[in-house]
């Protein structure tokens, strides 16, 4: 890691030294203190942003029952993608590298449905579901493959055993 921020002090200090490049607006050269801006940006990126530690995530249940609802309606789940953790070459993805199963329950209400709408009407007594979900306990960047895009949006019972 110290490596890293090394060379890019080095590439930055370097940028500096040897080139005069304009802004995107093409109306004034780019100073010192827009690379240090630049560099400062960089730094928060990887301290805050590195792929390793996964993020929360609301992720709603996946039902296919239009009359079931569920209660809450999602969960956090802690997450390892590319919207959550950044990896440095861009061949590699985030992804989890450790996952532990949680349990997480659910009161479940059956409404009426007519022509495909659910009314206010309660068909049965609420119910608590339990399921069990993954949850990423560590991240890490890997080859990129077309397997590892993913949707994790949503939660896939794996048992429901209260019904």
């Amino acid at each position: 890691m110290a490596i890293r921020i090394l060379l890019c002090t080095i590439a930055i200090l370097t940028l500096l030294l040897y080139s005069k490049p304009i802004d995107a607006n093409h109306k004034r050269s780019i100073t010192a203190d827009d690379y240090a801006r630049a560099f400062d940006h960089g730094a928060r990126v990887r301290a805050e942003g590195m792929c390793h530690n996964p993020h929360p995530t609301i992720v709603y249940v996946n039902t296919t029952d239009p009359s079931k609802v569920y209660m809450p309606r999602g969960t956090v789940l802690h997450r390892c993608s590319d919207r959550t953790g950044c990896c440095t070459d861009p061949t590699k993805t985030c992804e989890p590298i450790e996952m532990q199963t949680v349990e997480l329950y659910f009161i479940t209400i059956t409404l009426q449905v007519q022509n495909g709408h659910r009314n206010r009407r309660v068909r049965q007594s609420p119910k608590v579901e339990k399921f069990m979900f993954t949850n990423h306990t560590l991240c890490g960047c890997r080859e990129r493959t077309n397997s590892n895009t993913s949707n994790d949006n949503t939660l896939d019972s794996v048992d429901n055993d209260f019904r």
